[in-house]
Parts: C-alpha cells; sequence; structure tokens
C-alpha cells in the first residue's frame, strides 16, 4: 500500500503520510474507507499501532478536507478522473494497471513505512473436492501461477520469482511492524473510530 498520486497535479510527490497534511494538499486527498476495504482496514490498524497519539493524524486528516470514497477502486477514480489529486493507503496494484495503461499517476511507498497486505490461501476441512482445491494451491504456488501473480501486478509468495521492472519488489518497501492478531480483534472499534473521525 502506497501513496498513488496525478502526476498532472503534483509535480513533487509526498514522502511520507504526514506530507498530505501540507495546505497545497488541501481538499485534494482521498483515502478508501476502512469499512468497505480490507486493505485500508489493515493500514489504519497498522498505522495505530506504529504511532503515537496517531488518531491524530486522521483528525488532521479531515481538518485538511481529506474524504474517505468507498473502496479502492472508487478512491483510485477521484484521482483518475482529477477529482482529487492524492489516494492515501490504497492498493498499490491497481495503480501499476492504471499507469501501465498509460494513466498519469505513480505511486510511493512512505519513508515511514507502510503494509505489505499478506493474502494467504487455504483449503477449508469442509473442502468437497479436496483433490481439485490441492491442484488449485499447487498452481497457485507454481512458478506459471505466481508469474500470473506477478502479470497482475501483485507481489509473488515465492522468493524465487522475480517482478522485474512491473513494480517494486518486496525487500523495496520498508514495512510497518503489524501485530496481525492484535489488529484483527480490534478491527470494529477501528471502524467504528474511522469512521466518527473521516465519515462524511
Amino acid at each position: 500500500m502506497g501513496i498513488t498520486y496525478n502526476t498532472k497535479e503534483i509535480k513533487t510527490p509526498p514522502r511520507d503520510w504526514q506530507d498530505a497534511l501540507a495546505p497545497a494538499f488541501k481538499n485534494k486527498v482521498v483515502m478508501p474507507d476502512p469499512a468497505q476495504s480490507g486493505s485500508a482496514l489493515d493500514f489504519t490498524g497498522a498505522y495505530l499501532q506504529n504511532h503515537q497519539n496517531s488518531w491524530d493524524f486522521f483528525k488532521a486528516l479531515k481538518a485538511n478536507g481529506a474524504i474517505v470514497q468507498g473502496a479502492n477502486a472508487e478512491s483510485l477514480n477521484q484521482v483518475l478522473t482529477g477529482a482529487k489529486s492524492m489516494v492515501l493507503a490504497g492498493v498499490d496494484y491497481m495503480a501499476y494497471a492504471d499507469k501501465a495503461k498509460g494513466e498519469p499517476i505513480d505511486i510511493v511507498y512512505p519513508s515511514s513505512g507502510t503494509v505489505v497486505n499478506p493474502r494467504p490461501v487455504m483449503i477449508l476441512k469442509s473442502a468437497k473436492n479436496l483433490t481439485a482445491a490441492k491442484k488449485y494451491v499447487d498452481f497457485l504456488l507454481s512458478s506459471e501461477g505466481q508469474q500470473d501473480v506477478v502479470n497482475a501486478y501483485l507481489l509473488p509468495g515465492r522468493k524465487d520469482i522475480s517482478v522485474g521492472s512491473k513494480r517494486a519488489a518486496l525487500d523495496e518497501i520498508k514495512q510497518f511492524q503489524v501485530d496481525w492478531k492484535a489488529l484483527t480483534s480490534d478491527e470494529k472499534n477501528v471502524i467504528h473510530q474511522a469512521d466518527s473521525i473521516l465519515g462524511q
């Protein structure tokens, strides 16, 4: 997750989350709604874990005119159309895909860190077709399957699969330290607080 910005609107890219509070970005920032986007919820919870008085940051965002707008696609569309100049905490793969199509956007990973959202794959005990489920997981983790992941501008789960020039590699992204168990148990509170601060 990072900061996606419209290169026609912003000539000096932001370097960190706090840059979104600058007067130059008043009323120009959008963020996916943590109640509608699991990745935005992950970001909000992780940001809280890694910064003191971190709700103050979200209050300052709101005071600077930032809005929450649906899930990731809706927020990114605000920047693609020029309605807003910057998406905070949007998923990067969508930005890379649109940039590859020629959209005037770019993405930066904040210098203080960000979240790399883990997305596990599993087979349920109740699976009715265990053989097919195992074949799917085997394919997903195969070289071919992992290349499909890369082609979708996502990070592969295997270290021997390179992202090439399609996107930033995992070791190029500074990550927050995240207690995922605590984050999961605090989800409802984070959603409620985020809505009370950032809600329309």
